[in-house]
């Protein structure tokens, strides 16, 4: 039983070990992508220097996520509220408003008393 249970230790630790090497690896590759495109994303040609900036905050991504600063979950969870205006609901209106791309849509919301009463306009 204390055999199985150490064979079991050093198989895990070797894990471990293998992991850590992986690890180290993909780090320093992506240390040296970071540091052939810092100096354009932090040059002076506005060009080079906005196509290299996607390219670096790329590569910081992956570091992060590599390097487990990137949490599986998102630490905050955000909602959906569906408010009824008149039997229709917020999300409704703003699709609606959406339809018609390139009209001026203007919207008006006034709270009086317990109701709240909207009015968009074309």
């Amino acid at each position: 039983m204390a055999l199985q249970n150490g064979n079991k230790i050093i198989a895990e630790q070797r894990r471990q070990q293998v992991i850590q090497l992986e690890y180290n690896l993909q780090r320093s590759r992506y240390e040296r992508l970071l540091l052939r495109w810092w100096s354009q994303a932090t040059g002076p040609d506005d060009t080079q220097a906005a196509r290299a900036t996607g390219i670096v905050l790329d590569i910081l991504r992956r570091l992060d996520t590599i390097g487990g600063l990137i949490p599986e979950k998102p630490l905050i969870q955000l909602q959906q509220q569906n408010v009824m205006v008149g039997g229709v609901t917020f999300a409704d209106l703003l699709r609606e408003a959406m339809d018609g791309a390139g009209q001026v849509v203007e919207g008006e919301c006034e709270v009086a008393n317990a109701g709240i009463d909207l009015a968009v306009e074309n």
